[in-house]
């Protein structure tokens, strides 16, 4: 096991106990008359240093010792360290042993002295083996003092093996773990396993007399089939470098080794890592302020009456105030019996020790009076921190146990607490499972930024800024300057300054309820009232792969005592453990990813070390192929023969910090049973050591390990999203654009040079998710395409365009600037640059999700804007309903749907509550939405008054109100706080805490709930353009269905009749009865019940062939263990929608005609569009040929930015506008402006925006504008009626053309055209239907908009139909034109056209239309690998395409997963058994994925294959495999 600085796969229980000095004397000199009573102490050579004369000892106690540097006969040898010389100061031969004092005689003698050079040794009795400690010279007598338990007259210390637990390093500085070892009981190692259970001891064998560990055993496995030995001590403590040291355990030679080890000899490797902090000031402790001068502290053992009870009179660091215990001297611990005149010295402050060590203060009393033992009693005290402790902090000492004379005492003090406990407190363990806080942990001069800041609720007005550090002190940096040195969070007020919210002086706990986590800090600074301190409650919880997001700050008391924040945080999930493939592994859960593949060496490459005899070549997640090693070798070992210690594999294990790789199958060893040589290398995170190198560790005869410190196996830390307007006080948070490892990264396409396309890979806040090529490092990377086999495919161009190193910047309001630095090294006109990536990012409330838009690429720096919602300024939206609309998003909460008949009750504090959400409880009274009960009788009743609040970080607050008491002018207040929660429907109660306050005549109680439910989830942003690996580019936005409409109902002509299924694409659905809450986004009714078949959480994915598919996961349950999922394929047919950014006229004229000026620092900016601007603005060039159309101004300076153009480009789905030719800049440049339209459907017609000026002069704006969108609607075309029928009009719809109604011979003035379930494709010449027009009539030359899209097709008297509203205003100006379409089921009409039937009052046009495309969809089966389509009879035989050896289909998502498959027919050869028409491989298993079956289907237009009873699902072997085939017209 290993042990690193921060990320460690060891991790104890409990990392320091004060077992040090213990004291006792030893009655007897030897006990067999042969060997000496500290015989235990004689295999091995001690040393000990006197710091102020820099001089070391090393002492040797027994012949059988090792030798000194002074030769074999010295005992005790001194070296001077500054000469290095070299001095006897005690001879074997000359000792004397005289009761527990060894003296050593020298043969010289001392300077003015008649007498010899001495060494006098004085042993006391301890619980550990202790070691010499140097204490003074004087008359040429060297003193040591040595507390071991050989010197106690029982041998109760004395432990089945123990070893020196200490070492001296270079410096000469000690390194004791002595008050590590555990005289009983062990630790507990954090190993990941549940199912087992690792105790080890620190340089000695363990002692559990409650758990049936083997006797001698220092390494403990405990698991289901008993208890093993896993090894003891065998050496010393080692020194590995000045912050390193080494303690290995092996089991004794011949035992045998348990069967899980496969014969291999267990062995245990613990490596101890001085941590080094980021912070490392001293800190100074001084208990002076708890000293007692005339009472006493006292503490009782047992009852307090009780005759055989105790009184312990206790002081600090002093004589206690009392002569009960005698007038002796010295006395700091003084013990009384009750029933009898028994009073015992326990303990003396003259060789008093404190000691400070990882967070425990110890003070310890030694030299008690001696009990039966031999032992001196002795006092330890632990000091815990307690900065309200009573008696003015002192606080008072508790009686905690006895145990061989040593009494311990608890003591919460003021005076113990230091300024912060860090990173081993930073953690939580409950049960099996374990967390860790200490990613989010802040240290000043990192790159990960300055402290945390949380999010008000109260934002856009905030009263303070609120900055906090987690397990550590608030970063005294920027804004927090000035905040108190010890506060752990910090309130920073523009008028009154900062002040302490509290400060990090208790570890983080787990919550009672629930999986969160819960940090307080407390001693702040004081409250309102000037009695007590502030205290902030920090709540954590799990939000798998989110290491960016801020904390939000939820509630302050009325008082202004108590703060209370949420964090939702990968921080908070539970530690796992992860496998991953082709050398990377990745822990989604805290948003981890690992890439060891740089550590690789290509063509055999290796990495050598040298150990004892042999030579060792190692490659990572490949072989090596040096020294006549054998092939295929990831690790080998070369003397005079070389050996494979493993073949080399990619397959990396990761838990909690430790990467592990291991190599197996290697050499034959040469034993009986021919054992195969294995490796394992162990990766731990170092920031400092770049690649590092591997090192020897041990070999067990079977398994060599390998220890390698790198920085590829440090996590990145994450950086905050969030940014604060110094001036307005205005929040933005970013956070939800940062994609996790589990997610794709933004991609984005350059399409400004057809012949040299590019793509970028980006992520924000954090380096991009691993993408081959790029640097790891990266948050933008820029690919460029190569042609290989005539198709164009990825590379890397620009490995790194920019590391994400600070948080955003504020260019205006919203509007943010995000700048990535540090890239590539990159030449510019003769300059050395590095790359930069700079991302304008732009409010954009109420529009799709999209990525960012390239803009241009110039002097080693990309552009690009981003028009998003996450850059709009969090705002709070309040008021007296039950519903709420995101402003930025249109999603709403609608909290009505979590009414309940009785309410939600919650237990606590002895107490219970009735609270509903959004309607009355019955038992609390009439207009009563909330109350406490007692007995059935209500008190504190709530609901006169309802608040709802919502800020756009996501924050969903109610608040009920009582009535008011006129006397105080209070109400009594509910507060309850909805939270995110998947799995709750609709969702539970719970209380977090009451306020009570009292006045003269009346009691204000104020409680705050948790409400946990899907409904408050916000759906994540997901863009809905996605690029293909070829640079190809999919928009699937016109498929998204808005809250007005209605969803996509999916068609399914399976047996199955009584389920339907209701999806949208990207966006969660619109609202459908009776379906869960939450943002879903597809619903299912099977079995008459709705349920989340998933939410929307992931962006569409492109596939190697062409098809897109997007995945809503985490649905309902499905079964005891599953949950429901769903996957939409979109297939391009054989008819593509045509481009409809080159099919529709975008015609900006309606913009000519008028300037447009934007102010912009200093300078306005006076725009036009395809014309000239108006006359008395830079006029300087106007020649009448020639007109200006952008210029620049600063007061009466006139610079000319551009000439008119009216040529508009199309690049992506952007519009440009280039103006140059403008007047000269810095002598070699020409201004130029460039003007981006892009779509935004609530401007009309929008204003121009600056984004910024290029090097080069060229000045860039943007223009979101309705007039640059593609007015297409489209809906739902398919209906499920209540029989299980279904039916589906999307043949209808037309991509290139429109559906012309039948010409009446009495009217051939006007002509109707229909489109059906989409607007009218815009056609040429004269055609000006309006463009979002689904129905038009042309009456002549005039066009009339009969209606537009707003429904799928219902079910009206046996007909489907399909209504299209909101047209042209009808003739009575009160209405407006609309469009009925009655589609009648008729199967010989298959290219029939609809035909007008009535238009009433030139308002309301019904139409008919006898069609097949009405008729029920239906399905057939035949067999024989043939099926008929039953509308045509045409005949489908697939057995042409059954083939001998099947075909192969590999997983685009694993590369080493592949498909073998036959259609209508088995694979043979393929390890799944003879039946097997699907065989599903990875680079582990094989697995039927389906049985032969002939049964071919026909199911609307599509051919299915079906093959079922395949091998067990691994996550329910109840379940089997099933393989679906279908098959579709190209």
């Amino acid at each position: 096991m290993y042990k690193s600085s921060r990320f460690s796969p060891l991790k104890l229980v409990l990392w320091l106990v004060a077992c040090v000095g213990y004291l006792s004397v030893r009655s007897g000199a030897e006990e067999d008359g042969s060997s000496p009573w500290y015989r235990d102490l004689c295999s091995y050579k001690w040393e000990a240093i006197d710091q102020d004369n820099n001089v070391s000892y090393t002492l040797k106690l027994c012949e059988s010792s090792p030798s000194t540097s002074c030769g074999p006969g010295t005992a005790v040898c001194a070296r001077n360290l500054t000469t290095k010389a070299d001095r006897s100061v005690g001879e074997l031969s000359l000792q004397t042993l005289s009761g527990t004092v060894l003296d050593y005689n020298g043969t010289e003698k001392c300077p003015g002295s008649g007498n010899n050079i001495q060494t006098s040794i004085s042993f006391q009795c301890g619980k550990t083996m202790g070691t010499p400690e140097f204490v003074a010279v004087s008359q040429c007598v060297h003193y040591f003092e040595w507390r071991t338990f050989t010197a106690c007259n029982k041998d109760k210390f004395k432990p089945h093996k123990e070893v020196p637990c200490y070492a001296f390093d270079a410096d000469g500085k000690k390194h004791d773990l002595g008050p590590l070892i555990k005289v009983n009981d062990g630790y507990l190692v954090d190993d990941g396993d549940d199912s087992v259970d690792f105790y080890i001891n620190i340089c000695r064998s363990l002692n559990r007399p409650d758990k049936s560990c083997p006797e001698g055993s220092a390494a403990c496995l405990v698991t289901t089939d008993g208890s093993f030995d896993m090894g003891s001590p065998t050496t010393q403590l080692e020194l590995l470098s000045n912050d390193r040291l080494k303690l290995h355990y092996e089991v004794a030679a011949g035992s045998t080794p348990p069967d899980f080890c496969n014969k291999h000899d267990p062995a245990v490797t613990i490596t101890f890592i001085w941590q080094h902090s980021e912070d490392d000031s001293g800190v100074e402790l001084s208990l002076r302020g708890g000293v007692a001068t005339e009472v006493p502290y006292y503490a009782h053992s047992g009852p307090n009456d009780g005759v055989d009870s105790y009184v312990y009179y206790l002081n600090v660091c002093g004589e206690i105030p009392t002569n009960e215990c005698g007038e002796h001297q010295f006395v700091s611990s003084c013990q009384v019996k009750k029933s009898g005149d028994v009073k015992k010295v326990a303990g003396r402050y003259q060789n008093q020790t404190l000691r400070y060590s990882d967070g425990d203060l110890t003070l310890i009393y030694p030299d008690g009076v001696r009990c039966s033992s031999g032992f001196l009693r002795m006092t330890i005290i632990n000091f815990e921190c307690s900065k309200n402790a009573s008696n003015g902090g002192r606080g008072n000492p508790v009686f905690t146990g006895e145990t061989d004379c040593t009494y311990y005492f608890d003591w919460e003090t003021a005076f113990a607490c230091v300024k912060e406990k860090e990173n081993l407190l930073c953690r939580v363990r409950d049960d099996n499972k374990h967390y860790d806080l200490s990613p989010l942990t802040r240290y000043p001069g990192t790159d990960a930024g300055g402290n945390w800041e949380a999010v008000d609720a109260k934002s856009p007005k905030p009263d303070s800024r609120f900055y906090l550090n987690v397990c550590h002190k608030v970063i005294q940096t920027g804004a927090a300057a000035d905040c108190p040195v010890n506060a752990s969070i910090c309130a920073v007020d523009k008028a009154l300054g900062a002040i302490s919210l509290g400060s990090f002086l208790s570890s983080p706990q787990k919550t009672k309820i629930g999986n969160d986590i819960r940090l307080v800090y407390t001693d702040g600074s004081f409250c309102i009232n000037k009695k007590t301190r502030i205290q902030t409650i920090l709540t954590l919880k799990c939000k798998p792969g989110d290491l960016e997001s801020a904390p939000v700050l939820r509630s302050v008391s009325s008082d202004g005592c108590v703060y209370e924040l949420e964090w939702y945080t990968a921080a908070a999930c539970v530690l796992s453990k992860t496998q991953g493939d082709d050398c990377k592994v990745e822990d989604p859960q805290a948003g981890f990813f690992f890439d060891l593949s740089p550590l690789s060496k290509a063509a055999g490459g290796f990495y050598n070390l040298t150990s004892g005899n042999y030579d060792y070549y190692i490659n990572v997640c490949g072989a090596v192929k040096a020294a006549g090693c054998p092939e295929k070798a990831g690790t080998c070992q070369v003397e005079k023969s070389a050996w494979s210690l493993g073949e080399a594999n990619s397959r990396l294990s990761y838990y909690d910090g430790l990467i592990q790789l291991a190599y197996s199958n290697g050499s034959q060893y040469n034993n009986k049973e021919h054992t195969l040589r294995s490796s394992l290398i162990s990766f731990l995170c170092d920031p400092e050591a770049g690649a590092g190198y591997p090192e020897f560790q041990v070999e067990d005869n079977y398994t060599y390990n390998f220890r390698w410190y790198t920085s590829y196996a440090c996590p990145e830390r994450p950086h905050e999203c969030l940014v604060t307007d110094p001036t307005t006080l205005e929040q933005y948070d970013l956070s939800s654009l940062s994609r996790s490892s589990s997610t794709s990264n933004w991609q984005v396409m350059d399409l400004s040079d057809s012949m040299n396309l590019k793509k970028y890979y980006i992520n924000i806040c954090r380096p991009i998710n691993a993408v081959p090529g790029c640097d790891r490092h990266a948050s933008v990377c820029q690919m460029k395409y190569i042609s290989e086999q005539g198709s164009p495919k990825e590379a890397v161009s620009i490995s790194n365009m920019g590391i994400s190193k600070r948080g955003p910047i504020i260019e205006a309001r919203d509007r943010l600037l995000l700048e990535f630095t540090d890239g590539s090294a990159c030449v510019s006109d003769g300059l050395k640059l590095t790359h930069t990536t700079r991302i304008h990012l732009v409010c954009s409330r109420g529009t799709v999700s999209m990525g960012p838009r390239f803009l241009m690429y110039q002097n080693c720096t990309a552009n690009f804007i981003w028009e998003t919602r996450a850059a709009c300024a969090i705002k709070t939206t309040t008021n007296n309903d039950c519903a709420v609309v995101d402003p930025n998003t249109g999603f709403e909460f609608n909290l009505q749907l979590l009414a309940s008949k009785t309410g939600y009750t919650t237990k606590a504090n002895g107490k219970e509550f009735r609270v509903n959400i959004c309607a009355d409880v019955a038992e609390c009274g009439a207009g009563m939405a909330g109350c406490e009960l007692d007995e059935g009788h209500p008190l504190s009743p709530v609901g006169v008054e309802k608040t709802l609040q919502y800020s756009t970080d996501g924050l969903l607050t109610l608040t009920y109100k009582g009535n008011l008491d006129e006397p105080t002018a209070t109400r009594d207040t509910f507060t309850i706080n909805f939270v995110c929660n998947t799995t709750a429907q609709p969702g539970s109660l719970k209380l977090l805490r009451e306020d009570l306050s009292s006045s003269a005549t009346h009691v204000v109680h104020n409680a705050f709930f948790e409400f946990s439910t899907a409904l408050a989830c916000v759906p994540a942003p997901v863009d809905c353009q996605i690029i293909d690996s070829q640079g190809h580019e999919y928009d699937l936005r016109h498929l998204i269905r808005d809250r007005e409409d209605s969803p996509w109902v999916a068609i399914d002509t399976g047996a199955v009749k009584s389920r339907s299924f209701y999806i949208n694409v990207c966006k969660p659905l619109p609202p459908v009865s009776d379906c869960p809450v939450g943002p879903l986004g597809a619903c299912g009714m099977i079995d008459g019940k709705k349920y989340n078949l998933g939410y929307v959480q992931s962006s569409p994915q492109a596939a190697e062939d062409g098809s897109i598919s997007i995945v809503y996961q985490n649905g309902d349950l499905c079964g005891a263990a599953s949950r429901y999922s769903t996957r939409i394929i979109f297939q391009c047919d054989d008819n593509p929608v045509r481009d409809l950014k080159s099919g529709y006229l975008l015609d900006l004229s309606s913009l000519k005609g008028q300037d447009y000026p934007i102010s912009s620092d200093k300078y306005v900016y006076h725009l036009s569009v395809c014309g000239g601007l108006k006359k008395g603005i830079c006029t300087q060039k106007d020649t009448g040929l020639e007109t200006v159309s952008s210029c620049q101004v600063e007061g009466d300076n006139h610079k000319i930015a551009g000439m008119t153009s009216q040529v508009l480009s199309y690049v992506g789905d952007q519009l440009i506008l280039n103006y140059t030719n403008g007047e000269a800049c810095h002598k070699i440049y020409q201004r130029s402006t460039e003007i981006y339209f892009s779509c935004h459907p609530d401007r009309h017609p929008g204003t121009p925006e600056f984004i910024k000026e290029t090097p080069d002069c060229t000045y860039m704006f943007s223009w979101p504008t309705a007039l640059a969108c593609v007015p297409v609607k489209t809906t739902s075309c398919s209906y499920n009626d209540d029989q299980g029928l279904s039916y589906d009009l999307s043949p209808l719809a037309m991509d290139s053309r429109n559906w012309e109604v039948e010409p009446s011979t009495e009217d051939t003035e006007n002509r109707y055209y229909i489109n059906v379930c989409r607007a009218l494709v815009p056609q040429g010449g004269t055609w000006k239907c309006p463009s979002n027009a689904a129905s038009c009539l042309k009456a002549g030359e005039d066009y009339v908009n009969l209606g537009q899209v707003e429904s799928g097709p219902t079910w009206d008297r046996k007909v489907l139909k399909l209504q299209y509203t909101s047209g042209q205003a009808c003739p009575d100006g009160s209405r407006n034109k609309s469009s009925v379409i009655r589609f009648k089921c008729d199967k010989d009409k298959v290219d029939s056209r609809p035909t007008l039937i009535s238009a009433i009052e030139d308002c309301v046009y019904t139409f008919l239309w006898l069609t097949a495309a009405a008729c029920p969809l239906s399905s057939t089966q035949h067999d024989n690998c043939r099926v008929t389509n039953p509308a045509t009879g045409h005949l489908f035989d697939l057995n042409t395409l059954t083939k001998e050896g099947g075909y192969t289909v590999y997983d685009h998502r694993e590369h080493r997963k592949m498909f073998r498959m036959n259609i209508c027919g088995n694979i043979s050869n393929s390890g799944c058994g003879a039946d097997t028409a699907v065989c599903i491989k990875d680079a582990t298993t094989v697995v039927s994925g389906g049985q032969v079956s002939r049964k071919l289907s026909y199911k609307d237009q599509v051919l299915e294959l079906t093959y079922g009873d395949g091998g067990p699902c691994p996550a329910n072997p109840a379940l089997k495999h099933n393989a679906v085939i279908q098959f579709i017209c190209r």
